[in-house]
């Protein structure tokens, strides 16, 4: 859901492995106030986070949510429904579209935007 940046390499991937992924179709989620961050409020770099996404090729479908506002860390997941709902809609669909070969790009980042939080959606490689 919300990948590691690659710089500090420290629990991150090196600055070309995100351009070795290949085709395969990806869909990212990741929380503002956890962008910068590794663990629990460890500091790596500035967007930290948003770095994979960067780094990823146009070779195959990307998709990346940006999540804004409160509760969107990763421990806070759990107590904040709605993400929970836009999660597994939005994961749905990607599925359907790139597994069962059930066309549903257009839903794609766009199901059960959560009232409380706000989302920057990015794509590339369709």
């Amino acid at each position: 859901m919300s990948p590691p940046g690659n710089k500090p390499d420290h629990f991150g991937i090196t600055s070309d492995g995100f351009n070795g992924i290949g085709s395969t179709a990806i869909f990212v989620i990741v929380g503002e106030q956890e962008k910068d961050v590794t663990g629990i409020g460890v500091f790596m770099a500035t967007d930290w986070r948003l770095q994979a996404y960067q780094k990823m090729n146009s070779s195959g479908p990307r998709y990346q949510a940006f999540v804004k506002g409160t509760n969107t860390t990763h421990m806070d997941i759990a107590n904040n429904p709605d993400i929970q709902k836009y999660n597994l809609d939005n994961s749905e669909a990607f599925f359907d579209t790139y597994i069962k070969g059930i066309d549903r790009k257009s839903e794609i980042g766009n199901k059960s935007i959560p009232p409380n939080n706000i989302i920057e959606l990015s794509s590339k490689g369709l």
